[in-house]
């Protein structure tokens, strides 16, 4: 079991084949959802897409994480770091 704070950057990882169960208070209109994901070689920010504010139809937790990591999947450069050039392996 993984708790962690609100507003704390965090990666969690996991093995391809295992399952993740997120649970997380739903969103007030006005609050800000935001993911980054880092280099984890020399931990340089790689991608960092644009905020989205509250929960709404097509702006779920689950919807915006989907989206960002088929994007990381088929775009190895924003996967690529600036700095040392390692490459994250493309989310499950």
């Amino acid at each position: 079991m993984f708790l962690l704070p609100g507003n704390v950057p965090h990666s969690p990882r996991r093995e391809e084949g295992s399952w993740t169960l997120v649970i997380e208070r739903k969103r007030q209109p006005d609050e800000v959802d935001g993911w980054i994901w880092y280099c984890e070689n020399c931990n340089h920010k790689l991608y960092e897409p644009e905020p989205r504010y509250g929960a709404g139809p097509g702006n779920t937790v689950n919807q915006i994480v989907l989206e960002a990591n088929k994007l990381l999947r088929s775009d190895e450069n924003l996967r690529t770091c600036t700095r040392c050039g390692d490459v994250l392996p493309a989310p499950i």
